[in-house]
């Protein structure tokens, strides 16, 4: 199982993961967020992907017990917002734990949290105490594996750098007449989110400088849209809004066949931190896939790359006038930018997904050869006696056959707002809760084995009456039921589901806490 804490869709270096696993034999599961545009599952290159919804505050006990619920034999943490996610599931279930770090986070935390030092304090001891439990890392380069290694004293960790995979690429899709740019112009493009310290503050002083450049980013509409704005007011100051063209992120093949239409690739990484100045871009690959010459920053392992192969220039990322200077020696000689064009197949040819996912592929062979069989999680069908369910708003005979499937029982109780469905099972009684005397009497007449919240985000009181409802029966056992995940977990009171006062956060520090020193690990479970 793979655990990733965006919805997928944008993510390469994710699906490309999963698929190369699928197709070399595993059954894989990547475990998302949901976002408004993705659906609650799917069905991605032969990858089953479910999405957890963001919601009670903070829904890490949903990722955590859907992972639990999956058992699976690994599970994959993509960097650190998950680890901790894999963490207890493994310990849960037996499993192991690879963590696939795309970044330095002991670095990068640093900068994000600034003015919050226990937030940042906690994600420092988070990695430190949790990534010595791990099987196995990954990183995206070998000076990001060499840090790591020093800094918490690893076995070598695993290089698998996010390169493209080795397609025919799509036909190309001319710019000029879709942003109506004029043929005398030059095409710099970036791929990726429009986000600072990618050096579109020094792009588009460019622009300012030489009237012979157009912009064009693809990657808008992502993130929260402030730095896209401030770029667009930046570009309004310096007179060049007519040369800075946004398109909004797609899928990668639709990027491709648009980055082809460009002329050269722009990827600028400040050097704010070791992490930028030792790792690659994720986009960096994707520029030659495109058959794109590239002006990059003066790093090492990105101008390492490209006077090997002789596929563009580099330069200082912060000094817009080196910037036009290596641009305009590019486009000086067209037959040297021609040979950087073609020299760009080469390095696709020796620097491709094909050839990067075998080491991946061999870590999975030894961590989970096939002679290990894992001992099954025990089942929680087992039939009760009675069930009630309590939910806010009506539901169907379909939806009340799902939960009969998940909770068996002799006799059930269904509690509805507004029950406009009529059930033909017998063992099927359906209580009105805007009747308070049949309320009463269907709490006080049996002794419930279970009571199940059916989860459809209802508010604080309305949580409340069910957590009296509970209260008044006589009950075994109390669980939430999440429908659009089929997830069920126990819970302890009902108010623990919403997001008022932050119930669910300190509710789900204490569970992670708890299930951490369940396994005598006291210490993690604090920084969890």
């Amino acid at each position: 199982m793979l655990l990733k804490s965006n919805d997928l869709i944008n993510d390469n270096r994710v699906r490309k993961e999963s698929r190369s696993l699928s197709e070399a034999g595993h059954e894989v599961t990547v475990l998302a967020r949901k976002y408004e545009r993705s659906a609650y599952s799917e069905r991605i290159d032969g990858v089953n992907v479910i999405r957890i919804p963001w919601i009670l505050g903070d829904p890490r006990r949903l990722f955590i017990e859907k992972a639990i619920e999956i058992d699976a034999d690994v599970y994959h943490a993509h960097d650190l917002s998950t680890l901790d996610i894999a963490f207890v599931a493994a310990r849960a279930t037996g499993a192991r734990i690879v963590y696939d770090s795309h970044e330095l986070w002991h670095i990068r935390v640093k900068r994000l949290y600034k003015t919050r030092p226990i937030r940042r304090w906690s994600f420092l001891l988070r990695e430190k105490h949790l990534i010595g439990k791990v099987d196995r890392i990954i990183t995206v380069s070998d000076p990001a594996a060499e840090l790591l290694k020093n800094r918490y004293r690893l076995n070598d960790p695993v290089v698998i750098r996010n390169v493209p995979p080795r397609i025919v690429p799509p036909a190309p899709i001319d710019l000029r007449p879709k942003l109506h740019i004029s043929d005398d112009k030059v095409i710099l493009l970036h791929l990726g989110m429009i986000t600072q310290w990618r050096g579109f503050e020094q792009m588009l002083e460019v622009l300012a400088i030489n009237e012979r450049f157009v912009l064009v980013a693809i990657g808008g509409g992502m993130g929260d849209g402030v730095f896209e704005e401030k770029c667009r007011q930046l570009a309004d100051r310096l007179g060049v809004r007519n040369r800075f063209k946004i398109l909004n992120a797609m899928p990668f093949d639709e990027m491709i066949a648009h980055a082809r239409g460009a002329d050269v690739g722009m990827c600028l990484t400040q050097n704010i931190s070791i992490h930028y100045y030792t790792t690659l871009s994720n986009k960096f690959f994707d520029y030659f896939l495109a058959g794109l010459p590239v002006i990059a920053s003066d790093f090492p392992v990105m101008s390492r790359l490209i006077e090997h192969y002789e596929v563009g220039k580099v330069v200082d990322p912060s000094d817009p006038k080196d910037i036009n200077l290596k641009l305009n020696e590019m486009f000086a000689d067209s037959r040297k930018y021609d040979a950087m064009r073609r020299n760009c197949l080469s390095l696709i040819e020796e620097n491709n997904w094909e050839r990067e996912s075998k080491k991946l592929v061999e870590m999975y062979s030894s961590l989970v050869p096939e002679s290990v069989v894992k001992k099954p999680m025990s089942a929680m069908n087992a039939k009760s006696g009675s069930v009630l369910f309590i939910a806010l708003t009506t539901i169907d005979s379909e939806m009340l056959g799902t939960l009969l499937k998940r909770f068996p029982a002799e006799n059930i109780t269904v509690m509805l707002s507004d029950p406009v469905h009529k059930f033909t099972a017998e063992n099927v009684d359906v209580v009105n809760t805007r009747s308070l005397r049949r309320v009463l009497r269907a709490c006080t007449r049996k002794n419930y084995d279970m009571i199940v919240t059916c989860y459809q985000n209802q508010g604080f009181l309305t949580l409340l009456m069910y957590d009296l409802i509970s209260f008044l029966c006589r009950k075994r056992e109390q669980r939430a039921y999440f429908p659009f995940i089929d997830l069920d977990y126990p819970i302890r009171c009902n108010v623990f589901l919403t997001e008022r006062f932050h119930l669910n956060k300190l509710n789900t520090r204490y569970y992670l806490l708890k299930q951490a020193t369940k396994f005598g690990c006291l210490r993690e479970g604090f920084f969890i």
